[in-house]
Parts: structure tokens; C-alpha cells; sequence
């Protein structure tokens, strides 16, 4: 008997009957490719062979590309759901910081108009001011910011003209008092 290694168990072998005379049976050939003069049994278990291995690594692949697509999307939808929660708490922070410089303005035209000796126009102006700033800061109190975005749109639609002014008012005015508040802040040296 010979001794041959068996494919299908790594260190394994099986025993072989000796061939004819004595002599060893010949060692089986590894699956090639079909050759011109195999019998056509041989061919088609060869071609079957070769196809199922081939469909097998192919839907292999497929199912790790899906699995990949199907987390890429999933960390995809995770981060912009975390970007809409960072910019909307952004937004309310804003918003609020308005809201309190708003009232406190409210604040000072009253105060203003009430100290005034004289209820002239300066005062009833500084008081129809003061109410209609705290008003608005009501308003926008009682707004969330994807609201305020949509009322903007909304009057832009409605107003273009309008809208552009008030828009270049408030750039203005803001430069203005942004201007004003470094000035202040920055000693100015007036001994030249």
C-alpha cells in the first residue's frame, strides 16, 4: 500500500491499494482546465466547477459592497443629524443672545423715558421705542429659529424692494455700531 496526501484535510493522507504489478497507483491530477481531448463529462464538471466558484466569489462581493454602502449611509445620516442638532442649538443660542440685548434696550428707553423731565415728543418717542423693541423681542422669544427663517422668506417673497432696504439698514446700522464699540473700547491717543 501507498501512502497519498488527502485535499480535503490538511496533514491528512489516505491508503492506497497498489496498482497493477505491485506498483503504486499514480497520484491524482489537480482540476485543470479542460483540454481539448478530455472526455466532455470531464469538461462540463470542470466548467461547472469553475462557474459556481466564480458565482460564489461574486456574490461574496457583492454582499461586503452592500454591507459597506449600508454603513457608509448609515455614518452619513449619524453625522448630518449631528451637523442639524450642533446648528439648530447654534441658532437658539443666537437667537436668545438677541432676545437679551433686545430687552435690555427695552430697558433703557424706558428708563430713558421716564427720567426725562419734560413728557414731550422725545419721551413719548422713547417710550413707543422701548415698547415696540420689547414687543419684538417677544416675538422672536416666542419663535424657534427654522420659524424666523421661514417668516424671512416669506416677507422677501412678498416685499423684495422692502426687504433689500431694510437689509442694507441693518448692515449699515451694524457697521456703524460695530465701529462705534471699537473706538470706545481703544484708547485714542489725542497728544499729537
Amino acid at each position: 500500500m501507498t501512502y497519498r496526501d488527502n485535499p480535503l484535510s490538511p496533514g491528512g493522507g489516505i491508503a492506497e491499494p497498489p496498482g497493477p504489478a505491485g506498483h503504486a497507483a499514480p497520484p491524482p491530477q489537480p482540476t485543470e482546465l479542460p483540454l481539448p481531448g478530455d472526455p466532455p463529462e470531464t469538461q462540463a464538471t470542470q466548467e461547472t466547477q469553475a462557474t459556481q466558484e466564480n458565482t460564489s466569489t461574486t456574490e461574496t462581493a457583492k454582499e461586503e459592497a452592500s454591507k459597506l454602502t449600508h454603513e457608509a449611509r448609515r455614518q452619513v445620516r449619524d453625522l448630518t443629524g449631528q451637523t442639524r442638532d450642533e446648528l439648530a442649538s447654534q441658532a437658539r443660542q443666537q437667537k436668545d443672545r438677541a432676545v437679551g440685548g433686545l430687552r435690555a434696550l427695552s430697558d433703557e428707553l424706558r428708563s430713558m423715558s421716564g427720567s426725562t423731565e419734560q413728557s414731550g415728543m422725545a419721551g413719548d418717542l422713547a417710550q413707543e421705542a422701548a415698547r415696540r423693541t420689547g414687543d419684538f423681542a417677544g416675538w422672536l422669544d416666542s419663535r424657534e429659529p427654522s420659524e424666523l427663517i421661514d417668516e424671512v422668506r416669506t416677507f422677501a417673497r412678498q416685499r423684495p424692494g422692502l426687504f433689500l432696504t431694510l437689509a442694507a439698514g441693518a448692515g449699515v446700522l451694524a457697521g456703524r455700531l460695530t465701529r462705534g464699540m471699537t473706538q470706545a473700547a481703544s484708547p485714542q491717543d489725542t497728544s499729537s
